[in-house]
């Protein structure tokens, strides 16, 4: 069984790069990828890939945007394993370990193993939030939020900083599809499509694990 854990970042986004990624302890029988524009970030644990910039628009610029389709689109790099690990740049700081046997634990009759929200519980709840504050577009989320209205999802709501997954094309397809809805719906906050995509495409709800991660512990241990 193989497994991989993946990052990037793109434009030095929030000065994370500048913090050092190599924090981050080590699994010797898990393979580690960090994705990223500069071609000058060096590391000791993570194999470093150069990608190239998709482009910007009204929306988000080139290095939010690539940052959107590495983490949901798989790389090529990344079809051959049987597990993948997604891990935003700014959890890396946090010292913490991924352990092979316990992933396996994890995934054990799961494809998808998810964080549950700490703060909110569902797709609204966090829409209303992000508009609120100006992080999300806040013409196009009012125009989702009333595409939305009333309806209920059969999964909560997720914190995607951290995703195991399986490599299956059921579980691809339906994590692409978290990217494609936020290029036509003109969103920033992946979290605000998560849910949606999981329901359009009628991804089974048993398919998910959900447990609770807080990564702001900086536990070295083991951080569910």
């Amino acid at each position: 069984m193989r497994i991989a854990v993946y990052s990037c970042n793109f434009g030095n986004y929030r000065n994370e790069l500048t913090q050092g990624i190599d924090g981050f302890a080590r699994d010797k029988d898990i393979d580690y990828f960090f994705f990223t524009d500069s071609n000058e970030f060096k590391s000791e644990i993570w194999k470093i890939i150069q990608v190239p910039l998709l482009k910007g628009d009204g929306i988000m610029n080139p290095y939010r945007w690539t940052a959107k389709y590495i983490k949901f689109v798989l790389p090529e790099i990344l079809s051959d394993y049987n597990i993948v690990i997604w891990c935003d740049s700014k959890i890396l700081k946090m010292k913490f370990m991924l352990h092979k046997e316990n992933i396996l634990n994890l995934c054990h009759d799961h494809k998808i193993v998810n964080c549950k929200h700490p703060q909110r519980k569902t797709l609204h709840e966090e829409l209303q939030y992000t508009i609120s504050r100006n992080i999300e577009n806040v013409v196009n989320g009012r125009r989702f939020q009333e595409e939305i209205i009333g309806r209920s999802y059969s999964t909560p709501l997720p914190d995607t900083c951290f995703i195991i997954r399986t490599t299956d094309k059921e579980t691809n397809t339906m994590m692409a599809r978290v990217f494609e809805l936020l290029k036509e719906k003109g969103l920033k906050r992946d979290q605000n499509v998560y849910n949606h995509a999981i329901d359009e495409l009628q991804y089974p709800a048993t398919h998910i694990r959900w447990i609770c991660f807080n990564y702001k512990r900086n536990n070295p241990g083991n951080p569910w």
